[in-house]
């Protein structure tokens, strides 16, 4: 079409590095909001304890089970993310540089 421009929205990966958090994620139970305009990627090793997502910081959904073990995410625009119980070996994030 002549004259159409689409919007250009960030992509997910688009000017994201990955960046080593696990100091600034050890607070068991504590929420994290991806206030950023894009997904994020999550990758943690956890020790024991579940990694969890939400929509709107009320329903949580558990993506991981107590074991030691990697789980990765992807984390939509708004939403939350937090992990309950156990220890964070590692925890890394796929986002825009602060």
């Amino acid at each position: 079409m002549s004259g159409f421009s689409a919007p250009q929205a960030k992509t997910f990966g688009n000017d994201q590095i990955w960046q080593d958090v696990t100091a600034d994620r050890i607070g068991w139970e504590t929420v994290y909001h991806n206030n950023t305009k894009q997904s994020i990627a999550v990758l943690s090793q956890l020790n024991g304890g579940q990694f969890q997502v939400s929509a709107d910081n009320i329903t949580w959904v558990t993506l991981s089970n107590p074991r030691n073990f990697g789980e990765s995410a992807i984390v939509p625009p708004g939403s939350y993310y937090r992990f309950s119980g156990g220890g964070v070996g590692l925890w890394a994030e796929m986002r825009v540089p602060a």
